[in-house]
């Protein structure tokens, strides 16, 4: 069975594997230096991790073969996987073949009505990061507007317009999204904590030093109202009534961030009904 089967897409054999940066082995746990934390292993789990705490890691085939000759189970060697996942502290570097392997691999499971997996990447907490994280979230958003686009002018001919209007919307989105993030960042740097950004597939967050009660609350409903803020104030600059619904529209899409399922929303419930 081909490894992207064995673990639902979140390897090929031909993916050069390691360790985020950040990440390192000490007394039988994973470390995450960026955020302080320690995340106790299994010995046989931690001797596996081993085999990509190397500067170069190795390919994911290779490694799958040496978990399992460690006696991990391939159901326990996807559980690691997904666990380095979660956690972003993996590093998967893809080939443009095995990367569209894999896109047909995720369409398939999501006709079948299964959420694939997608590759996390950390970024550091800084302006330049956040950007770039914002960034490469918005790539799918931009990758499904520009065949929206495309749809568009092949049945109706051209349409300079709606191009128009979908970058307005795409960079006011981007402007929102790093206004959202970089308050959350700023918030967790005030109170001293350390953060990184892990952005994978349309999920963007910020890692962080576990904080107060209070701080959680402050830094969960901040980081949506700075984003509808800077929506607002764009309407402000321009009076435009396609601007302004434009505007309404990334609002209404950062105030989704505080429903219950998001991470900002399970922040603010669990503090409210805790």
């Amino acid at each position: 069975m081909k490894l992207a089967a064995i673990t639902a897409g979140m390897l090929t054999e031909d993916d050069q594997v390691s360790l985020a940066a950040g990440m390192e082995i000490v007394d039988g746990s994973l470390a995450d230096r960026a955020v302080g934390a320690r995340h106790r292993l299994h010995p046989l789990a931690a001797q596996a991790i081993r085999e990509i705490y190397t500067e170069g890691g190795c390919d994911a085939s290779s490694w799958y073969v040496s978990a399992r000759g460690y006696g991990i189970s391939a159901a326990q060697f996807v559980e690691l996987v997904g666990f380095l996942y979660d956690i972003g502290g993996i590093r998967v570097r893809r080939r443009l073949p095995a990367t569209a392997r894999i896109s047909r691999y995720r369409l398939r499971s999501l006709a079948q009505g299964m959420t694939p997996e997608w590759l996390p990447r950390r970024f550091p907490a800084t302006w330049l990061g956040v950007c770039g994280a914002a960034t490469r979230f918005m790539g799918t958003l931009v990758v499904c507007a520009g065949l929206l686009c495309l749809l568009v002018v092949i049945l109706q001919g051209q349409s300079p317009r709606l191009i128009s209007y979908v970058l307005l919307f795409l960079a006011t989105m981007w402007v929102g999204i790093v206004a959202h993030e970089a308050t959350h960042v700023l918030i967790i740097r005030k109170y001293g904590g350390s953060a990184v950004m892990l952005q994978r597939g349309l999920r963007l967050g910020v890692l962080h030093r576990p904080l107060s009660r209070k701080q959680e609350l402050c830094s969960a409903l901040l980081g949506p109202i700075a984003g509808v803020v800077v929506a607002a104030l764009l309407s402000v600059i321009e009076h435009s009534r396609l601007l302004l619904f434009i505007n309404a529209a990334v609002a209404v899409l950062q105030l989704l961030a505080l429903l219950p399922g998001y991470g900002d929303g399970n922040i603010l419930w669990k503090a409210i009904f805790k």
